[in-house]
């Protein structure tokens, strides 16, 4: 490991070194030694036996070189400029064009054959190193040099161009390492052909012919030996950005993905997020889509050193910025841009990426706190001391990232978002990089800014817009439990404090319980929910109108949907004890009610004076046997993990009465593992329902089938308490206002959440 470290710092500081050197003069320097290799290389070669004092042979092949490396510089500056500009970039050239030609005069020696000589291998290492022009560009030069050392063999040159250039196809779009099998087939297919081809017009006999064919096939291997070799040696030594090392780095295993995902989740989902935008655009353009996908994963990579400073991470803590001077936020927020390329330099991130970290905000203004600073600050206060103190954009990618950021903010922080407002918004946002400068060196056009805009509004709406149910064969529904990252780019309220919301937004088909003009879960600032708390431990549902009892069944036809809501003024149970009720079932018959206090319920005592604050009701219908109090006590920290108080009743039927519900309410034939009931209607307003004239502070009832989460226990592997524990946690957040569906995986991170929070005590009394 010593050893290890010790050679990658010689490297990198060798890169360095090569990095300072003046550009020009490097270049000339290189092609100086390129012509003198190449002319020692071609004199060196059996044809040219004997010709060492031979003047006029070394003037010819000088002459024929400099020819050869003047068509290589114009080409290359043209095809390829960042290979003439990046003097790293320009020695792997030097190296790979000289090693051709090195392991080409060794291939004729009697022993080998000039069919030998991996052309492609040339090919397929330029095309993926630069780009596919610059591949075909020495493919042609390496074939010119086949002939030079073969003593101009028209058949050696067109096989070895037949090879390298057929080789080729495949690295149009290298997104995987098996391309370079595909390379390596033909490769052997097109060079069995052309050597057949190129012996039967020599007249050579067929079965020699045949025979030589046959020099296909090791010529084919060592390409594939030498590509995949010499990439690793290559992107190691230079830090290359090639697209295999693209793909490596956007695995999320990667530790520095790791990292982030773990310290800063929000900001990881952001930069997931991000990289689909950025990647899309990028194609839309013309740009390296790849390298704009990765370097969206990584251009807020320095946000893990101070994760709480940033909104999408706070997503139960205070925003720390409330008690901050402005200009101490300032650094502490512009401080990401510095850490971001130390640690890209700690990790060995290539330069494009790294260069795509700094720069991704520019020079722009920090508006949020230059516009506080000029609200509590008594003298006048400089714009530019509220800048990032970084580099525009230099290239396309990174500017598609930096309009990216910025849209994707903006967006996040917009309220009842249409077509009409996204489009105007992203064209603000845009039009405001543009006026300020940032992107003039990017070397966008305008035409590019417009398909970029098209792109964002198309990828974001998607985003956005609204999903509809889909049945699946069983009725089961979403499985909720998963790992994955808490919150959003834009998560998180100020301070931090969880806002509870109703019910989610939508028309007809919106899934959990959509009401018409209802809002949505997600609009609330940072992404969050929507709701205020009007006294503290006291929350409140905003209201938007709803039109029936409970929603009629035809709107409910999704079988993803487990939540029911009511009117307005109606109890939220038709089977409640005290409430008349319908037939709904052996379990649900109208008098005693689903929820009777004298019928199996264990039911809280009230605080005297009032409703207690917070009152958990248990019915089992079933022949489970579950541990009620366990079921009590796991209500409860979750309504005082989220701030709640109210009564919350919980009841365990069998399938069939689950069936029932179904059937009524969602119009679904079969039973599910879990429905629930939210008290508040979208209409309660601040105020709590009343019956007979007194108020009732319920949240609703959770419906949960041990029969049906048998089932899914057992698929599953987990044992029967678990899953019901499980299921009374996800029952209660629904009751909370949270909803899977819309809310981007908050209801999931918060259920996971919760689950390891509290003790995992067995709901059944048997385990």
């Amino acid at each position: 490991m010593k050893y290890r470290l010790l050679l990658y710092e010689k490297l990198r500081g060798f890169r360095s070194w090569i990095e300072a050197r003046d550009t020009r003069r490097f270049t000339m320097v290189v092609f100086g030694l390129m012509a003198l290799g190449l002319v020692v290389i071609v004199m060196s070669s059996p044809t040219a036996e004997g010709s060492w004092l031979a003047v006029r042979d070394w003037v010819g092949t000088l002459l024929l070189v400099v020819l050869e490396l003047l068509f290589l510089y114009s080409f290359l500056k043209l095809l390829s400029p960042e290979a003439i500009e990046d003097n790293n970039l320009l020695l792997v050239v030097t190296i790979l064009f000289l090693s051709f030609a090195g392991s080409a005069r060794l291939l004729l020696l009697p022993e080998f054959s000039p069919y030998l000589i991996p052309t492609a291998a040339l090919g397929m290492l330029s095309a993926v190193i630069l780009n596919l022009r610059a591949g075909l560009l020495l493919v042609i030069l390496g074939g010119l040099n086949v002939g030079l050392l073969t003593g101009f063999e028209l058949s050696y040159t067109v096989v070895a161009l037949v090879m390298g250039l057929f080789s080729l196809q495949p690295m149009l779009r290298l997104d995987q390492r098996t391309k370079f099998l595909t390379a390596t087939g033909n490769v052997i297919i097109t060079g069995a052909a052309a050597i057949l081809g190129a012996e039967l017009l020599l007249d050579t006999p067929v079965a020699e012919s045949l025979r030589l064919t046959l020099w296909a096939i090791p010529n084919g291997i060592l390409s594939l030996v030498l590509t995949v070799s010499l990439l690793i040696v290559f992107e190691a030594a230079f830090n290359l950005t090639t697209p295999i090392r693209l793909l490596e780095l956007a695995n999320p295993a990667h530790p520095l993905l790791r990292r982030l995902m773990q310290v800063a989740p929000g900001t990881y989902n952001h930069s997931i997020l991000m990289g689909n935008l950025a990647e899309a655009a990028a194609e839309a353009i013309g740009a390296n889509a790849l390298l704009a996908r990765v370097g969206a994963y990584y251009h807020d990579i320095g946000k893990v050193m101070r994760p709480e400073y940033f909104i999408e991470n706070q997503l139960h803590i205070k925003n720390p910025h409330d008690k901050l001077n402005p200009n101490i936020s300032r650094l502490a927020i512009t401080a990401h841009v510095r850490d971001g390329g130390e640690l890209a330099k700690q990790y060995g991130l290539p330069r494009p990426i790294t260069d795509i970290i700094r720069q991704h905000h520019g020079t722009s203004v920090l508006s949020y706190f230059y516009q506080k600073a000029k609200e509590t600050s008594v003298d006048a206060v400089a714009e530019e001391s509220y800048r990032y103190e970084a580099e525009k954009p230099h290239s396309k990618e990174a500017a598609i990232i930096m309009l990216a950021d910025s849209v994707e903010a903006a967006v996040k922080a917009m309220k009842s978002p249409t077509p009409k407002k996204l489009q105007g918004l992203i064209s603000e946002v845009i039009k405001q990089k543009v006026d300020d400068g940032q992107l003039d060196q990017s070397g966008l056009s305008l035409g590019d800014l417009n398909r970029i805009r098209e792109i964002f509004e198309t990828s974001l709406w998607g985003v956005l817009g609204g999903r509809i149910p889909y049945p699946s064969e069983n009725g089961r529904h979403e499985r909720r439990v998963q790992k994955a990252a808490v919150g959003g780019a834009g998560g998180g309220f100020p301070g931090g404090e969880r806002k509870v919301a109703g019910a989610s937004g939508g028309g007809p088909g919106r899934e959990q319980g959509a009401g018409p003009g209802g809002v949505s879960a997600a609009d609330g600032p940072g992404g969050g929910p929507i709701a205020e708390e009007v006294e503290p431990n006291k929350v409140r549902l905003r209201a938007v109108p709803s039109s029936s009892r409970y929603e009629s069944p035809s709107r409910y036809s999704g079988e993803g949907t487990d939540v029911v809501r009511r009117k307005h003024g109606e109890a939220a149970f038709p089977g409640r004890a005290g409430e008349p009720g319908d037939a709904l079932g052996p379990d649900l018959d109208g008098g005693s009610g689903l929820l009777s206090v004298g019928d199996g319920a264990a039911r809280d005592e009230q605080a005297p004076g009032g409703i207690p604050e917070i009152q958990v009701d248990v019915s089992n219908k079933t022949a489970v046997r579950i541990r009620e109090r366990a079921v009590k006590q796991l209500v409860r920290a979750v309504l005082n993990a989220e701030g709640a108080e109210g009564e919350v009743a919980v009841a365990f039927i069998e399938k069939n009465s689950m069936a029932t519900l179904n059937r009524r309410f969602r119009n679904v034939a079969e039973p599910t593992d879990v429905l629930a009931f939210p008290e508040l209607s979208l209409e309660d307003q601040n105020e709590w329902p009343e019956v007979d004239g007194e108020a009732q502070n319920r949240l609703g009832d959770v419906v949960i089938c041990p029969g049906v989460a048998a089932m899914y226990a057992a698929e599953e592997g987990t044992p029967l308490g678990e899953e019901l524990r499980r299921l009374v946690v996800h029952g209660t957040l629904h009751l909370l206002g949270y909803d899977h569906e819309v809310d981007q995986g908050q209801m999931r991170s918060r259920e996971v959440q919760l689950l390891a929070s509290v003790p995992p005590a067995s709901l059944i009394a048997t385990e």
